[in-house]
């Protein structure tokens, strides 16, 4: 199979332009607009933050070392349709999306001060991980918690990463919205 991902300098550009945009809202918010919550069922500004920094530290991350270290997958795996229309677009489908049971809690944040120094830290790693990912051959996969998805490569899990960030960003900029109307 063909490589369905950007090149890897691409995607790590993209990466720091996308964080870029999470880090310079950091401390532009009140400790109750960090914690204050559109509904009961949707997420808070902070617990957005923490799910960005858990999911790509604890999910994404991971599933790139799992290839790069050959384990939890097969080079016989591959990616699905759904996988596939997602790289075709460079984008997840517009729509929200329920968190796959298993993949997680309801997000606890923490301090709004902590997050320059986590994501500082993340994009340190995921730089890292993008020099590693250069030098892999790309035929092992792991498996995304997605069916639909499929089996990812290393290089496909950084792209993924970059994509979900991004994907965020809309979520990012409705709690913007509600937060900027309650003060009007």
């Amino acid at each position: 199979m063909s490589q369905v991902s950007l090149p890897t300098d691409q995607i790590l550009k993209a990466l720091k332009k996308t964080m870029g945009k999470y880090v310079s809202s950091i401390g532009s918010y009140s400790e109750t607009q960090w914690n204050d919550k559109p509904s009961a069922d949707e997420w808070s500004m902070g617990q957005l933050y923490e799910h960005i920094a858990m999911s790509t530290s604890g999910y994404f991350c991971y599933k790139i070392n799992t290839c790069l270290r050959r384990e939890n997958g097969s080079e016989s795996l591959n990616i699905m349709p759904g996988g596939l229309k997602m790289y075709q677009h460079n984008s997840f489908p517009p729509f929200k999306f329920k968190v796959p049971q298993g993949l997680g809690d309801e997000p606890n944040p923490l301090p709004q001060s902590t997050y320059t120094k986590r994501f500082a830290n993340l994009m340190e790693q995921l730089e890292d991980l993008a020099e590693a990912v250069k030098k892999d051959n790309g035929k092992f996969r792991s498996p995304h918690a997605v069916p639909e998805i499929g089996a990812l490569n290393a290089n496909e899990w950084l792209q993924m990463t970059e994509m979900h960030m991004r994907h965020h960003l809309k979520q990012k900029a409705y709690l913007d919205e509600y937060l900027m109307s309650k003060q009007n």
